[in-house]
């Protein structure tokens, strides 16, 4: 097989793990920022203590989604993955290769579906999570 013909296999999977981890650095805190995003109110429980700790409903909403979202890319990325493997192993039959082009279509979609609903709740929640602790309202 010519390296040619793997080419739009090995683009979509490297799009597809871009748009996967980038989420999940974007949320990551750093040593000069601190947390940011759905973590923050993780990270402010567990500096609390053992004991201590808040269980507020816009940490454990915050948790909840954030599992969700994980598991859903990570599905994403085997089905990318999956379809990946099928065009390599097409052997040139356009049935399964238009099978596994249709299978990163929709896994891309997908990842793309998930992206704009972790910014979103991102965005949600850190609001919710402001306007419980200081008592301001949204602006």
């Amino acid at each position: 097989m010519k390296l040619r013909s793997l080419l739009p296999a090995i683009t979509a999977t490297a799009a597809s793990l871009t748009l996967v981890v980038m989420p999940v650095l974007a949320a990551a805190p750093t040593p000069a920022t601190g947390a940011t995003g759905l973590i923050k109110g993780g990270l402010d429980a567990a500096a609390a203590g053992y004991g201590t700790t808040k269980t507020d409903l816009p940490t454990i909403i915050a948790g909840l989604i954030n599992v969700a979202l994980t598991l859903l890319g990570s599905l994403l990325l085997v089905y990318l993955l999956y379809g990946g493997f099928l065009w390599m192993t097409a052997g040139g039959d356009e049935k399964k290769v238009d099978k596994a082009r249709d299978l990163i279509k929709n896994a891309i979609i997908g990842v793309v579906i998930v992206a704009a609903a972790y910014a979103i709740s991102s965005y949600v929640l850190l609001k919710l999570l402001e306007v419980t602790t200081s008592g301001s309202a949204v602006k």
